[in-house]
């Protein structure tokens, strides 16, 4: 699940968060150092964190 929201007077956001469920036997230490090497590296929140320009293409 994941969820956000903005500022109505600027249009910024004011972040981004989201819960990830995992179902496994594995400990709980294990699964949350899995966790926070996934967020670390994964492509949509590492680039999100990062910024970005938006830009309209056109064709």
């Amino acid at each position: 699940m994941a969820g956000g929201a903005f500022n109505t007077d600027t249009w910024q956001s004011t972040g981004i968060t989201y819960v990830v469920d995992v179902d496994s036997p594995a400990p709980a230490d294990q699964i949350d150092r899995l966790l926070a090497t996934v967020d670390t590296v994964a492509e949509i929140p590492k680039t999100i964190r990062t910024g970005g320009h938006v830009d309209r293409r056109v064709e």
